[in-house]
């Protein structure tokens, strides 16, 4: 009988992990029962702004920029015509849909942080990045906006309460990249924003990661920051948390051990069932 590929090399694995023992990263020993860990306050902060720079943009522009579709590389600047292609065609014929059941309108909007807010935030001294993952939340006559990496307050009908402050800064880090010095400050990105009715608290939380200052290159610590408004104003004062969410051991994180390759944690078995490179090279994957 003719075994499929796919089956042969889910055979393989079935063999190789339950069979021989193998196991791809030690395991962790945790307590059986739930635990509550205690995390220290890491400072106050407030939601000011800084000033913005002059529209006069200085370089870099991006942090560690790869070669894409319309960046900037060594042979120059490329530039990418995204207009659609000349002449004209017919499409198809289409019937009017149905209108939505709950007829949905628009009742308000307004203007929210744009890219010139986050690029010229704290003197200009932030990077384009991109997309803005957006964090958006409301209650108690408030909307409180965070993009990467900038956030604003604005009252209901869409009047900025605050300036435009960026997160590094809020969060106690230096400058993304100080221009004139040439130094880099943390990477901080995903910002979500929560606001609870019951405690009357807002929430705010980024992933931080940590960088070279004189590179900007990445080193591995990295956490989650938590900013918890103390009182239902979130123009008012906020305390600072760090969570530690590397996985190397240090800081009270988890250490796991998993092999650097799979496929050299155990040694290879001589006789090669079929298939088998095929199956190796999905078990050669760096971790």
């Amino acid at each position: 009988m003719r075994v499929p590929k796919g089956l042969a090399c889910l055979v393989v694995l079935t063999l190789l992990i339950g069979g021989t023992g193998f196991i791809p990263a030690a395991t962790a020993s945790f307590p059986s029962n739930p635990y509550t860990r205690r995390i220290a306050a890491g400072g106050t902060t407030w939601i000011a702004p800084l000033p913005h720079s002059l529209d006069g943009l200085k370089g870099p522009e991006f942090l560690a920029p790869e070669p894409d579709e319309g960046m900037p590389t060594d042979a120059g600047t490329i530039t990418v015509n995204r207009s659609y292609s000349h002449g004209g065609g017919l499409g198809p014929a289409v019937t009017a849909g149905k209108k939505a059941k709950s007829n949905p309108e628009l009742v308000l909007s307004f203007a929210g942080l744009n890219h010139s807010d986050q690029r010229l935030a704290n003197g200009g001294n932030q990077f384009s990045v991109e997309p803005p993952d957006q964090g958006l939340c409301a209650g108690n006559g408030f909307v409180l906006e965070s993009v990467n990496a900038v956030l604003r307050v604005f009252d209901t009908a869409g009047h900025a309460l605050t300036g435009v402050t960026d997160l590094n800064t809020f969060y106690g880090y230096p400058a993304a990249i100080e221009r004139i010095a040439g130094t880099f400050g943390p990477f901080l990105t995903d910002p979500s924003c929560y606001f609870d009715p019951d405690t009357q608290r807002w929430f705010h939380v980024v992933l931080t990661l940590e960088v070279n200052p004189a590179t900007g290159d990445f080193v591995g610590p990295n956490h989650l920051d938590i900013a918890v408004s103390q009182t239902p104003n979130p123009t008012g004062p906020w305390v600072i948390y760090r969570l530690p969410a590397q996985n190397d051991g240090t800081s009270g994180t988890p250490r796991l051990l998993a092999p650097p390759r799979w496929d050299r944690a155990r040694p290879v078995p001589r006789r090669l069932p079929p298939h088998w490179g095929r199956c190796r090279r999905l078990l050669h994957h760096d971790q």
